[in-house]
């Protein structure tokens, strides 16, 4: 379900499944709150695949954004279709957290 590979210094987290919800963020947070407890680490979320995020999922993507300030780590979102892009922005999480349209550029981006 979460994958997690390295490219640099840069964790990489992406998913096998194209939804983020109540029944698999518990799974989610496991395999990336370690990452952010890391003190300085950079991680990439990439969100390519997803096509839905209910309200537990962006509960969870601003739990993961506390984590990562408080051990001084950079988190990134990239590689949000479409409707994806559309959610944040009506939530106005587009100021909150850093987007980036693919991988390559959210990589470069460090």
């Amino acid at each position: 379900m979460v994958l997690v590979e390295k490219e640099g210094n840069v964790d990489i987290v992406h998913f096998l499944n194209d939804r983020i919800n109540a029944l698999n963020v518990g799974t989610i947070k496991k395999a990336v709150i370690p990452l952010l407890e890391q003190q300085n680490n950079k991680i990439i979320i990439d969100l390519e695949g997803i096509n839905y995020i209910d309200s537990t999922g962006f509960a969870m993507f601003l739990q993961l954004l506390r984590t990562a300030k408080i051990n001084y780590c950079v988190f990134k979102l990239c590689s949000m279709s479409q409707p994806i892009q559309i959610l944040f922005s009506t939530l106005q999480l587009q100021t909150t957290f850093e987007l980036y349209p693919d991988r390559d550029t959210c990589l470069k981006s460090f």
